[in-house]
């Protein structure tokens, strides 16, 4: 009778295990919307054939899981719950080209020659406008070399940082001080999308050789050293409440072939999965800091996929 409950706790004990090891990400597509100017459609640009198509490219999610569509083209802010529902617009009344949520559910935008960020309350009420176009270019000088791209995002607390690289060997992040009319921008040692508050993560080498190593910190001593494999382009996405910490990446010969990868605390590789390689047909989805993709605090990734009947949010949870 022994061995026979010993054999049951066994067998359990396998499909327990089987289960673990099978355990895939699930991907839905969650928002829907066609193209068009009505309440709840995104606006697409088409006029110019020499130029990429106008169209959505930035998303943010705030801490309720409500998602935000930055829709340049009807210059408006699209608010969806957490399952698609349009829940509201929020006017743009600056130039924005990325969207990023706040503690509180502020909303934050950037755009235009002067860096302008612009900040609405979570009811669309306009708060404010600030020129961060000095402090970049001092940023620049001090450092010796440009940096590319900028946009917004939030760090761990909430609070409005802009981001940037130069090339692809390390990504800088910047607290922003807001003056009477202008932005100082300080650097901030903490990498983006951080959420868990244990250690800080350190990128301390980036290239298209050997792709990301990360390193993560307590007292100026490695915990945990992660290196992407060579020959791969990893992003950092962030962490997640559990600090497991996520990547996007891809192959330097074969960018089609996209993952996410889940790595958990100690830098075990314990998930990866296939996410679409486009997120619309003029430009792919790209390695950290990608306005296109955003993790949230639960660890669920959010996609933008730009189609040729309109725009649609893919959610993958692991």
């Amino acid at each position: 009778m022994k061995l026979y409950f010993r054999l049951i706790g066994i067998s359990f004990f396998f499909v327990f295990l089987a289960s673990v090891i099978e355990a895939k990400s699930i991907s839905e597509i969650i928002i829907d919307v066609k193209w068009g100017s009505a309440q709840g459609m995104v606006g697409i640009d088409e006029s110019n054939p020499e130029m990429p198509a106008m169209a959505p490219s930035s998303i943010d999610i705030d801490d309720k899981g409500n998602i935000y569509i930055l829709d340049i083209v009807n210059k408006r802010i699209n608010k969806y719950s957490s399952n698609g529902k349009f829940i509201m617009d929020i006017p743009l009344l600056e130039f924005a080209g990325t969207v990023a949520i706040g503690k509180n559910e502020i909303i934050y935008t950037l755009g235009g020659a002067r860096l302008r960020v612009t900040i609405y309350e979570k009811d669309g009420q306009y708060l404010g406008s600030y020129d961060c176009e000095d402090s970049w270019q001092e940023v620049q000088r001090l450092l010796g070399k440009p940096l590319t791209s900028p946009f917004m995002n939030t760090d761990e607390q909430g609070s409005p940082v802009l981001t940037s690289s130069a090339g692809l060997l390390e990504d800088y992040v910047f607290e922003i001080i807001f003056g009477d009319s202008t932005c100082e921008l300080i650097p901030k040692k903490e990498m983006l999308g951080m959420y868990g508050n244990t250690y800080p993560w350190v990128v301390s080498k980036r290239d298209k050789n050997s792709g990301i190593t990360l390193r993560k910190k307590k007292k100026d001593k490695d915990i945990v050293v992660i290196c992407s494999p060579k020959g791969y382009r990893h992003g950092f996405l962030g962490c997640d409440r559990e600090d497991n910490f996520y990547f996007d990446g891809s192959p330097l010969k074969n960018w089609k072939d996209s993952k996410i990868y889940k790595y958990n605390k100690t830098g075990l590789l314990i998930d990866s999965t296939d996410i679409l390689p486009s997120p619309h047909q003029y430009k792919r989805i790209g390695p950290a800091g990608s306005t296109y993709a955003k993790l949230d605090r639960e660890g669920n990734f959010y996609q933008l996929i730009v189609t040729l009947s309109g725009a649609k949010i893919m959610k993958w949870s692991f």
